[in-house]
């Protein structure tokens, strides 16, 4: 999914999985039943999801899953803000949230990859932290200046 409405560069990331997710669905009448794990992204201008996979507190985004984005670069200095939440169904969108990190891609080196394993963490895991599988690498096109002597 390319999204976005930046034109200086790229930023590629693809969310592999989650460990130790807290179980935001516990049910005295239906036992089993776990959180139902996506993840969301936003960076800049826009926001993106992934699929939603039920009843797991250790997700994996498999290869034909929705996963991996493209974002288009406004600026250099943008953070990604990433937020792992169980999904609840209904008008409200009133999803519960296992974890959240804020990414600094100012340091990216253009078009090395990188696996960041991050710990996401809110009030309501702690102290049970959950930890966050992505992979990323930006992309700045080469621009070249002729200078007339």
């Amino acid at each position: 999914m390319d999204i976005g409405s930046g034109d200086l560069g790229k930023i590629y990331v693809e969310v592999i999985g989650c460990d130790g997710l807290p179980n935001k669905d516990m049910d005295l009448v239906k036992s089993g039943n776990k959180t139902d794990s996506f993840v969301s992204l936003v960076y800049e201008d826009v926001i993106a999801k992934t699929d939603i996979i039920d009843d797991c507190l250790s997700p994996r985004w498999l290869p034909w899953m929705q996963r991996a984005f493209i974002f288009r670069m406004m600026h250099t200095s943008s953070n990604l803000h990433i937020a792992v939440f169980d999904f609840d169904p209904g008008f409200a969108d009133d999803h519960d949230i296992c974890g959240k990190i804020s990414i600094d891609l100012a340091n990216l080196v253009s078009g090395t990859e990188y696996l960041l394993v991050s710990t996401a963490w809110t009030a309501w895991t702690y102290p049970n932290f959950a930890e966050l599988f992505l992979r990323a690498r930006s992309h700045f096109p080469v621009v070249s200046v002729k200078i007339a002597i």
